[in-house]
């Protein structure tokens, strides 16, 4: 490739989709607050899709997520804890991580040349340690919540937990 041809491809506008990635949690949020309230245990009369129940008959730790998340986003909150009870933890989590996407969002849109978000030399002490900060308190939130859908799964499977 020329040196003329490079210059011409780097003058396009960048048009990734991973600009687009901060948004992607409200989009989520917007997801469960549109679809309609599960009746009956399923959300519009759509079957179980759950693999592991259909081949062992019993819950997966994650059965009853996607109707709590569903009943978070329309604020029936005691429905969604009795669907699963961790669904109020990552909505809570999709809310939060949906403010923090959306002023990532805003401020990129204000400075066209840094629209992906990198940890490179044009960023302060300050801006690498609270990214540094924001990926460790990620990391415990991953392990807070695998440890919660564990203990939520055993104690359905011993019966201390009703299945919805």
């Amino acid at each position: 490739m020329s040196a003329a041809n490079y210059g011409a491809i780097r003058s396009l506008p960048n048009f990734r989709i991973s600009k687009y990635k901060d948004l992607l949690p409200a989009f989520a949020l917007f997801l469960t607050a549109s679809a309609p309230l599960p009746r009956g245990g399923h959300i519009a009369n759509i079957p179980d899709l759950c693999l592991f129940y259909r081949i062992t008959g019993f819950p997966c730790p994650g059965c009853g997520m996607t109707r709590s998340l569903v009943c978070c986003g329309h604020a029936c909150w005691s429905l969604a804890f009795h669907y699963h009870p961790v669904g109020l933890l990552i909505f809570a989590g999709l809310v939060c991580w949906s403010i923090i996407g959306i002023a990532r969002f805003a401020k990129n849109l204000t400075n066209r040349e840094k629209l992906s978000i990198s940890l490179g030399s044009g960023y302060s002490k300050q801006e690498r340690a609270v990214s540094f900060l924001i990926g460790k308190v990620y990391n415990l939130a991953i392990i807070f919540l695998t440890v919660s859908l564990m203990i939520v799964w055993v104690g359905r499977l011993i019966r201390l937990i009703p299945w919805p």
